[in-house]
């Protein structure tokens, strides 16, 4: 889908569909933002005020256009809060606090609004954009002292700090603030939470040797592997089991760096197939960092947004 600037009346139909899916009064979804048509500056979001959690929250779309796309793509680390982060999503984060700051932060001055705290979500590239928002409103207090919380689905790995670089107690204090404030979550074989150049190479060495392996079996057989109606033969098991030992030994190419998802963390949300229903288990965001991107059916399919409200909802009742 292309990106597309939205007329008052298409405004007024998101802001009744936003009120009607999160369960929150109209008159309290306070902004839509869908920029200009293709932009790569600022990503589609929407502020909206919960008075149950007394919050005000930012929530920030995935990746649904193209040029949501070349964002992704846009891997290689850069400086960011005396770290390093995603290029894209990096910049996508300082531009989108340009852009909406002066409404969020008014919106704080208002007197019923004193004691809220200020919340952070998003989806895919969303998520991966959230988190490093809040990590930039720990390290630069952009919303002062309030408290500032942070809950991002399918994030791909964003930051990571500087192993060399001296920081300052109070830098280094709101840097482990911001990430002991936010959850991840992740749903099932998605795949998304595994996309850094680090992990694109490695899935890179682990096809080579596939195909290397694999180019002089019949179509046929390949098919029936793929699908599980033929044990994958053992020969292939083990140059695989090789490779992954190898990659984990690798040296860093220029701009790559050892990213994760910066949060106190990780929700897995494991699908049971037997019975669709759903189990939670919790791990540290660097214990990812080992493992390797799944390629299976569901490996796409696993990220939609669908998929994770289905997976909360279970979790959650």
């Amino acid at each position: 889908a292309l990106d597309r600037s939205a007329a008052f009346e298409v405004l007024q139909c998101e802001k009744k569909a936003i009120a009607f899916h999160t369960g929150i009064a109209e008159e309290d979804v306070k902004l839509i933002h869908v920029g200009e048509g293709g932009s790569m500056k600022v990503l589609r979001h929407f502020v909206a005020i919960d008075r149950e959690s007394k919050s005000i929250i930012i929530a920030l779309r995935g990746t649904l256009s193209i040029s949501g796309a070349l964002i992704d793509m846009q891997g290689m680390s850069c400086d960011f809060c005396h770290g390093k982060a995603h290029k894209g999503m990096a910049e996508m984060a300082d531009n989108l606090w340009n852009v909406s700051s002066e409404k969020i932060l008014k919106l704080f001055e208002r007197e019923e609004f004193k004691d809220y705290g200020f919340t952070i979500t998003g989806h895919s590239l969303g998520a991966g954009v959230a988190s490093l928002l809040n990590i930039k409103c720990h390290v630069e207090e952009l919303v002062g002292t309030r408290s500032v919380k942070c809950f991002v689905f399918a994030p791909p790995p964003v930051f990571c700090l500087h192993e060399d670089e001296e920081r300052s107690q109070n830098i280094t204090s709101s840097i482990q603030k911001a990430i002991a404030d936010c959850v991840c979550y992740i749903h099932d074989n998605d795949c998304i939470p595994f996309l850094s150049v680090t992990f694109i190479r490695r899935l890179a060495y682990v096809l080579d040797v596939v195909d290397n392996k694999t180019q002089l079996m019949w179509p046929l057989q390949r098919f029936k592997i793929f699908w599980e109606l033929q044990d994958i033969p053992q020969d292939i098991i083990e140059s695989v089991k090789k490779t992954r030992k190898e990659n984990l030994q690798r040296s860093l190419v220029e701009g790559e760096s050892p990213l994760v998802a910066p949060a106190r963390i990780v929700v897995w949300m494991i699908k049971n197939a037997d019975d669709n229903t759903f189990t939670g288990i919790g791990c540290k965001p660097e214990t990812l960092r080992d493992l390797n991107i799944f390629v299976n059916q569901d490996m796409v399919t696993d990220h939609l947004p669908e998929q994770y409200e289905n997976a909360l909802d279970f979790l959650c009742n």
